[in-house]
């Protein structure tokens, strides 16, 4: 499962190439090399394609179900609205992954509708196939506080994956809101090589720099 949800994090990443608005550079926004350990490799990805666990862990499947059916779509999610601007970054480090987007034109609604989705689907079972075998995926979902940074709204997803034959997994997403901009975090399970915490902080202390 731990090469499954590195997988899953990374399956997204593409070339990408945009340009930031309203007073902010993205691209200056994104962590960069200095900020990570020697040897970690860097892709960009289009933030716009970045999902939450339970989309992610879809992806690997063929033949998908949902239960509840209606979390099948998240339109919570701010990173999939099509009117915003956007740019992300991953940091590879062998199975370790950790993604950064940041986004234009936030507000506390993204919050509140990021809340109000994971209230509804809190727990939700994703059945398919990998390899023509069935595989059943259940994801519990809890909303949490978010790291200690100062940023405007914070709200942290712990998200625990069971699936039968392998040990849980447990995804720690993070999603805040700076003026008029927001950012998504994620790392992948047990990372021994980033610490979410300590990345949240410097990628918000870029986004206001990047700031004109």
């Amino acid at each position: 499962m731990r090469t499954t949800a590195r997988t899953a994090l990374v399956a997204t990443a593409v070339l990408l190439s945009a340009c930031g608005s309203g007073g902010v550079d993205l691209d200056a926004a994104l962590l960069t090399a200095d900020d990570f350990p020697d040897g970690v490799e860097l892709l960009p990805v289009d933030a716009l394609e970045l999902t939450g666990t339970i989309q992610s862990m879809a992806q690997l499947l063929e033949n998908v179900t949902y239960e509840p059916a209606d979390c099948q779509d998240d339109p919570a999610d701010p990173l999939r609205r099509h009117d915003i601007e956007s740019e992300g970054m991953a940091a590879v480090s062998g199975d370790d992954v950790f993604v950064q987007a940041v986004y234009t034109g936030a507000s506390v609604d993204d919050i509140t509708a990021i809340e109000d989705y994971y209230q509804r689907c809190r727990e939700v079972t994703v059945s398919g196939e990998m390899a023509g075998q069935p595989v059943d995926l259940t994801i519990k979902t809890q909303v949490t506080g978010g790291p200690p940074v100062d940023a405007d709204h914070v709200i942290a997803l712990d998200s625990t994956t069971s699936a039968a034959g392998a040990p849980d997994t447990l995804d720690h997403v993070v999603y805040l809101i700076d003026g008029s901009e927001g950012m998504f975090v994620a790392v992948t399970p047990e990372s021994t090589t980033f610490d979410l915490d300590e990345l949240t902080v410097k990628a918000l202390e870029k986004l206001r720099a990047a700031r004109d």
